[in-house]
């Protein structure tokens, strides 16, 4: 369920116990209503879905569970309006429902709100191919668990190349989570310094900016490149299908040329000594 501040399913279980708690699910209509929660009729009408829509958007858990009350009417928390509006919005937007749920798995619904509203579609559309994938983990795991210190993860912190999960929010300690993308930063790293790549030959894990400084122009470029292709995509849906396809392949075709560009290095180096050492025997 989606990891807002406080999180939607977190207020919905509080309130099932708040509400009715000798009665488990059940909650009477007039205490349910006093907390803001909607029926079915009302959903409907704010936000024009069919009642069959909404049904189908709690069996995925898109939407938090209803409360049900003991004449067996289901009455949907507040945020309910908003979640759905924000789907619509992210669909309008070339995401589908599965990736849409991912978004909020992932970044929690204020986020992503925030991001329809200040961000252009193509970054819409990066940040919904990119969602749900990878491990999130704790701070206090990540230290235990990798070889990197505080003084580490707080200049990576600084660099922008690690980032906390929206789960974090959730925590009532400083014991932050960082998203994926952060945790296989952090292994990399880490596994360099155990082969040896340290600090007494000159190694920091903060020496990642050489790749970050280099790397900014050309995702900037790419961005662009494959936006202005892939938004003029329809059905919307396959948009976020070829973004996808696109970056996993990019990434591949990146460590590819990387990996020539050093191969070429060696041979040029290689050409080179051999040229010397020939014109040194002429001479």
């Amino acid at each position: 369920m989606y990891n807002m501040t406080p999180n939607t399913q977190q207020i919905v279980d509080s309130r099932l116990n708040e509400l009715s708690p000798s009665e488990g699910l059940y909650a009477s209509k007039k205490d349910s209503k006093k907390n803001g929660y909607l029926s079915i009729g009302e959903v409907i009408r704010k936000t024009n879905v069919t009642k069959a829509t909404v049904h189908h958007y709690v069996a995925l858990k898109v939407l938090p569970t209803p409360i049900k009350t003991a004449h067996n009417m289901a009455y949907y928390h507040p945020t309910t309006v908003s979640i759905i509006n924000t789907v619509r919005a992210l669909r309008d937007r070339h995401v589908p429902l599965s990736v849409a749920k991912q978004m909020l798995d992932e970044y929690g619904l204020d986020k992503v709100k925030e991001m329809l509203q200040k961000t252009s579609d193509e970054s819409v559309l990066i940040a919904s191919t990119l969602s749900g994938t990878g491990v999130e983990k704790p701070r206090s795991e990540i230290l235990s668990e990798y070889n990197l210190t505080e003084k580490d993860l707080a200049e990576l912190e600084n660099l922008g190349l690690l980032k906390f999960s929206s789960k974090s929010n959730l925590l009532n300690s400083s014991d932050k989570i960082y998203d994926s993308i952060s945790v296989e930063l952090i292994s990399s790293l880490s596994k360099m310094r155990e082969a040896g790549l340290n600090e007494s030959l000159g190694f920091s894990p903060c020496d990642v900016v050489l790749y970050q400084e280099a790397l900014e122009n050309l995702v900037k470029s790419e961005v662009v490149y494959f936006s202005k292709r892939l938004l003029s995509i329809h059905p919307k849906d396959e948009a976020q299908t070829v973004m996808k396809a696109a970056l996993e392949q990019a990434e591949n075709i990146c460590v590819l040329v990387r990996r020539r560009i050093l191969l070429n290095l060696v041979d040029a180096n290689f050409k080179d000594k051999s040229e010397s050492k020939k014109s040194f025997k002429k001479s």
